[in-house]
């Protein structure tokens, strides 16, 4: 530490004992980080002493002078992903203890944050696997504050976070709640605001003006957005995070499920890109069944790389009773997919940007569907378009379609599909429908029938004594 004369023997040097010039000793050292502060000089009027110094790693200097009017707009720094140290370790059956020397140095970094040093519930095994890069999902309790949680990874990783979000509401929420905690580098992203007000956002994030946005997931499936987002990675803007806010939204099983949640994920790696690698993925989920929490699982990790990872889950909160299951017959089914296709075929609107062609990834239109009314008035059928939901759904389990969004003024949905034609969507979701509906209810009957077993037999059978 150097210091001027006026400020040699302040009481904010507390045990250190500062240096009166900059000395030849000084110099002749290679330093991780110099800072050069004054708030009794202005930007621009002497050129700073930390001028003279010519053995600093990566040019990591920083100037920090009083000024009298915005110099410049801030601008968050983005390189490629830190590879943090464990947080916690765990033994043979899972469960976890805090490492002290890491988890010290978490709490220091949360206190400055957030003013908060403890954890909440399961935020340690979060952040633990956050920050090493590996995807996480985790069902908290109810008052966990969601993605709040991975906010701290957020913060110390240099990249942009994006946080998809149920609604408005909560993107409101999620950042009017960091800046009272004095973090102010992010911003919401919503239908509940002007076009300019978003291009005006939107051009702050491309910019690298934002550490973090929080989007409303109806949002996620913008062409235009999606497409800024990759074009960010031309110009040394990166991603670190994605976080799904209320995650059990994207699975069929959910009570809560909502077509704005599906590919999510998919999405997310797609077009929001680090500099290496794919971006790390999390999910937060408040309430959600076995089911529910596979669905999310499996949404995390890259297709191509899926391992499984007993650690992938955190469950700070019991899981719930699964959603009773709609009994549908396959033809059923059958004359649903058939009508949806009919008009998918039928509907088509543009090739997708950054698309060589409408084969390789088209938008395209799917009308709600309708009744006849009483006076003979064709009426919207909410029956049929819930089974409409969670066949498209199902489209997204296959890699059918890119996303989903209500299009509320010309009453219909708009799909992206990528690389097959109406008959390949059909041949390919009926060999779907066979195998995972089917699979998925003889799994429901097997542990309903497991319920209803004597415990001493399922004893048995664990030890190989019961067939």
């Amino acid at each position: 530490m150097i210091s001027t004369p006026e400020f040699i023997d302040s009481p904010l040097h507390t045990d250190v004992v500062p240096s009166a010039e900059l000395t030849e000793e000084h110099r002749a050292k290679t330093y991780d980080l110099i800072i050069d502060i004054s708030v009794l000089r202005r930007a621009g009027i002497e050129r700073p002493l930390i001028g003279t110094y010519t053995n600093c790693h990566n040019d990591c200097c920083f100037i920090v002078r009083s000024a009298h009017h915005a110099r410049r707009t801030e601008k968050v720094l983005t390189t490629g992903r830190i590879t943090h140290r464990p947080l916690i370790i765990r033994d043979a059956i899972g469960r976890s203890t805090l490492i002290p020397e890491t988890a010290g140095a978490i709490h220091y970094i949360m206190g400055i944050l957030s003013r908060r040093e403890d954890f909440r519930p399961g935020q340690e095994a979060i952040l633990d696997r956050l920050l090493r890069g590996e995807s996480v999902a985790a069902l908290l309790p109810t008052d966990a504050h969601g993605a709040a949680v991975a906010l701290p990874a957020a913060l110390v990783q240099p990249g942009v976070t994006v946080v998809i979000t149920p609604d408005a509401k909560t993107a409101d929420k999620l950042i009017d709640e960091a800046r009272q905690q004095d973090i102010d580098c992010g911003a919401s992203l919503h239908t509940n605001m002007t076009d300019g007000e978003r291009e005006r956002r939107e051009r702050r994030v491309e910019s690298a003006a934002l550490h973090f946005v929080a989007i409303s997931a109806e949002q996620l499936v913008r062409p235009t957005l999606q497409q800024r987002f990759l074009s960010m990675r031309e110009t040394g803007v990166y991603f670190a995070y994605g976080i799904l806010d209320s995650a059990e939204r994207g699975s069929e099983w959910s009570p809560f499920f909502d077509p704005h949640y599906l590919c999510a994920g998919k999405i997310l790696r797609r077009y929001a890109r680090p500099r290496e690698g794919t971006i790390t993925l999390g999910a937060t989920l408040s309430q959600a069944s076995f089911d529910v929490l596979f669905d999310v699982e499996r949404e995390l990790p890259s297709v191509d790389s899926y391992t499984p990872d007993r650690n992938r889950i955190v469950t700070a909160s019991a899981t719930v009773a699964p959603m009773s299951l709609e009994s549908r017959s396959e033809a059923e089914e059958g004359k649903d997919i058939e009508q949806m296709i009919r008009e998918m075929g039928m509907e088509y609107i543009a090739p997708v940007l950054g698309s060589s062609s409408a084969e390789e990834a088209r938008l395209v239109g799917l009308s709600y569907p309708t009744s006849a009314g009483e006076g003979g008035e064709s009426t919207r059928d909410k029956a049929a378009e819930a089974r409409y939901i969670r066949i498209l759904y199902r489209m997204g389990c296959l890699g059918l379609i890119d996303g989903v969004a209500r299009d509320e003024a010309q009453k219909r949905f708009l799909l992206v599909v990528r690389d097959c034609t109406a008959e390949q969507v059909y041949k390919r979701y009926c060999d779907y429908f066979n195998r995972y509906y089917t699979r998925k209810r003889a799994e429901r009957e097997e542990t309903a029938a497991r319920a209803g077993m004597p415990a001493v037999m399922l004893r048995d059978e664990r030890e190989g004594g019961y067939i």
